[in-house]
């Protein structure tokens, strides 16, 4: 019973916390949050317990670790052994487990599905997706047309290239608009990196992108959902598909989506490196406090997280371990997490395993706050002072939601 109790707890604190910072609760539209919520526990039912649905998101999966292989042979032909190839010389049996260099044959797959996803762009499939399922996102939930698309491209999509998509109404935005749409930026990720979440959990959950997929369809309507709690509103941009992409054939498709994945893999390469330097520069003057135990960023955010992390259903002998992986991915990025998680997922229960998979999937973490405000204020200037406003806001959202997701999943997945 308990299984079922913590996370139903944690979901109606997350409600009651989001009502009690509402900016105008007599304005609050419960009708529309609830058919959020509604929506929300509705696509987790059917994903997990619906056979055809199911078939369908692990055909997707398969479909996006056939890539994966595909890459790698890539990266063998380019890289060599240091690209996953055979190894010119024998490696001790106690270091083959070190033998995985993430830059070159992890990262590699965004370049692919970068290009990919352009191609499918150009065709026209991934367009005709959008229109299709974005007027079920705009019915369900009541908003209106431009955050419809939003919500259904960012099944597929990185924050930044949605914003993209609806770039000529932004400016119509209302604040409860701009608050979804850079929360979900926070709450969810990329089709793009999750084959790298999948080559990092894959010891312990061989069939990890069903989970990832799923997270980040159910999230969406959670999302929605908290934001109309938070800042009530009733206007709503109408808006059509407008494509940021002119491709002149499919090569120039994919040269552009080459190009894009490679500014991706090296913007994410310099991140991992710049975060980790700095972390460990603040972890160092932390440990200069001379305590019995040595001081962390992530040490401290870790005990934060614990009852967080109790509350996604995860026994309490296992939230130290839960909470220090969550710290780690907001306070460095999710890809930290899971290297992490790879190295004591063996410690966790099935369940833990399953929840944390889906909560550490998304892209909230201290270094996306700079990366979402300045990209979106990028694309609309006209909202720069109410975008950087709402940052920090948005962001503690989606660190919240992609628990609560990861807690949902975590009952329908991991109980027997």
């Amino acid at each position: 019973m308990t299984t079922f109790i913590q996370p139903i707890l944690g979901f109606l604190i997350l409600i009651l916390t989001c009502y009690f910072f509402s900016a105008n609760r007599k304005n609050i539209n419960w009708i529309n949050v609830l058919k959020c919520f509604g929506l929300f526990f509705f696509l987790a039912i059917i994903m997990t317990h619906v056979s055809f649905i199911e078939r369908t998101i692990i055909y997707i999966s398969l479909a996006v670790d056939a890539l994966q292989a595909a890459t790698r042979e890539g990266t063998k032909f380019v890289f060599g052994y240091i690209g996953g190839g055979n190894t010119p010389f024998d490696i001790p049996e106690h270091r083959k487990d070190n033998n995985f260099i993430i830059a070159f044959q992890a990262f590699p797959i965004i370049i692919v599905v970068g290009a990919i996803t352009m191609l499918l762009f150009y065709w026209r499939i991934i367009p005709t997706l959008v229109r299709a399922i974005s007027p079920f996102f705009e019915k369900s939930m009541g908003i209106g047309g431009a955050l419809g698309i939003v919500s259904t491209a960012k099944i597929f999509f990185g924050h930044l290239e949605t914003g993209l998509f609806v770039k000529p109404y932004l400016r119509s935005f209302s604040q409860l608009e701009l608050l979804i749409l850079m929360t979900l930026g926070f709450s969810t990720t990329s089709v793009v990196v999750m084959p790298i979440y999948s080559s990092l959990v894959i010891k312990y959950l061989p069939n990890a992108m069903p989970i990832f997929i799923m997270t980040n369809i159910v999230t969406i309507p959670l999302v929605i959902g908290l934001c109309k709690i938070l800042e009530p509103c009733e206007q709503h941009t109408a808006g059509t598909l407008k494509t940021p992409y002119d491709f002149t054939g499919s090569f120039d498709a994919i040269n552009r989506g080459t190009r894009d994945g490679l500014s991706i893999f090296i913007n994410i390469v310099a991140m991992l490196i710049v975060v980790a330097a700095l972390i460990t520069i603040c972890n160092k003057l932390l440990s200069l406090i001379p305590l019995t135990q040595t001081l962390s960023l992530q040490y401290l955010l870790g005990y934060l997280f614990q009852p967080i992390v109790w509350l996604m259903g995860i026994p309490w002998h296992e939230t130290h371990q839960a909470g220090q992986l969550m710290a780690t991915k907001t306070v460095l990025n999710e890809i930290f997490a899971y290297m992490d998680f790879a190295k004591i997922g063996g410690s966790l229960s099935p369940k833990t395993q399953i929840i944390l998979a889906s909560a550490l999937s998304s892209f909230a973490n201290f270094a996306s706050i700079g990366v979402i405000i300045s990209g979106f204020s990028a694309i609309c200037p006209e909202k720069k002072q109410l975008i950087s406003k709402i940052g920090v806001q948005a962001f503690l959202i989606g660190v919240i939601a992609t628990c609560a997701s990861g807690g949902l999943l975590g009952i329908l997945l991991g109980t027997p």
